[in-house]
């Protein structure tokens, strides 16, 4: 009777620990019907404040085509806890090695085929090739890739993300692109001064 009781105890102190910690993975949960943006009078709030209107992309060779709709783009997104992308891989183009810090990602294919993999914080790389319809998951903060493979067709997918602001962190662009020393990038990556140049070179944005 004891067991059964202690055992009673453990499992409600592990769901508990569970609820607590879903409670916390995620933005925390808005005490209204919706939040609008400072400075917009309540009384003025209409579908346009929940609405985006898509933006026409023009398709370039060889180029990813990311249309993200978060925060930023739909003020009453604040407090709702989610976010989307669509993206569109021409022909053997990659979405590069980039974390999202805020939330984690589903990522659903729904053309053509994508070659997707995330890294844990053990050094556990998870590679999955997906087919249209196939969704795959990438938990928050780890970093993450998508490529299509495919030489000649594209490839579209959606993302969902589980939070209003996810954030996005290009690793390239933020490590060779932010000014480091060429001496701590030679020692972080074990290279050469002539390549962390190379590097640094590509990943840094021209002045305006």
């Amino acid at each position: 009777m004891e067991n059964v009781f202690l055992n009673s105890l453990m499992v409600g102190a592990v769901l508990l620990g569970c609820a607590v910690f879903s409670a916390l993975a995620s933005d925390p949960d808005s005490l209204y019907d919706y939040i609008v943006a400072p400075g917009v009078n309540p009384a003025n709030v209409s579908a346009d404040l929940f609405t985006f209107r898509a933006k026409k992309a023009d398709r370039v060779a060889g180029k990813l085509i990311v249309q993200k709709i978060s925060l930023a783009d739909i003020p009453t997104l604040d407090g709702a806890g989610v976010s989307m992308a669509t993206l569109y891989f021409p022909p053997g183009v990659a979405n590069r090695l980039h974390l999202h810090p805020r939330a984690s990602e589903l990522l659903q294919v729904t053309g053509g085929s994508l070659f997707v993999s995330f890294i844990d914080t053990m050094g556990h790389r998870f590679d999955q090739k997906l087919q249209p319809g196939d969704a795959f998951v990438f938990p928050k903060g780890m970093v993450h890739f998508q490529i299509n493979l495919d030489p000649k067709n594209p490839a579209h997918a959606i993302a969902a993300f589980s939070g209003a602001n996810p954030g996005t962190i290009p690793i390239a662009t933020t490590v060779f692109g932010s000014g480091l020393s060429v001496e701590v990038l030679q020692q972080s990556f074990n290279i050469s001064k002539e390549s962390v140049e190379l590097l640094v070179a590509a990943n840094t944005a021209p002045p305006l």
